[in-house]
């Protein structure tokens, strides 16, 4: 929609330029046509800087995971560094189909927790916050394809006392 009214008060501007014979009929379609122009640029900037006509919006989903590696120890669940400082961080983990996962540390932020129940389950909580359109924006913004833009991630394990949580250098 926003851009059906830059190319049509594109097109209208210079058609009341070029055919506009009347003073009066030129500057009407000029003022018209060159406002339409200017707020359709001002609804994409804004939508773009300022999430004009979207609302935040956050899901939460819990999983329960099985250890990344089990020892003679204990669970494990690992915490792979992949900065020298120690900040990054990628958390691997198994899912109930004993497939290995891991954390994406560019858009999660983790919380680690062990709660003193040696034989309760580990839970991975995922709560994901992002931009939705309202119902305007989606009228507005149709076929700009931002809807849903993810914001961050925040990824909560609550691990059982009898895990141990390892953190290893990447190489």
């Amino acid at each position: 929609m926003i851009l059906f009214g830059i190319i049509l008060g594109v097109i209208g501007l210079f058609a009341s330029f070029v055919y506009g014979r009347k003073n009066s009929w030129r500057a009407v379609g000029t003022i018209v046509f060159g406002l339409l122009l200017i707020g359709s640029v001002t609804a994409i900037v804004g939508n773009d800087t300022h999430h004009w006509a979207m609302h935040r919006s956050t899901t939460r989903q819990q999983t329960v995971i099985k250890a990344s590696k089990q020892t003679r120890h204990g669970p494990l669940l690992l915490a792979v560094k992949l900065d020298h400082a120690g900040h990054d961080k990628a958390y691997v983990y198994k899912t109930s189909g004993n497939q290995t996962k891991h954390t994406n540390p560019e858009t999660t932020r983790v919380r680690v927790c062990q709660n003193g129940k040696a034989n309760s389950a580990a839970i991975m909580t995922t709560k994901r916050h992002e931009w939705q359109y309202s119902r305007l924006g989606k009228i507005m913004f149709a076929g700009l394809r931002n809807n849903h833009e993810l914001i961050y991630n925040n990824v909560g394990y609550s691990v059982p006392s009898t895990w141990h949580v390892l953190t290893i250098q990447h190489r």
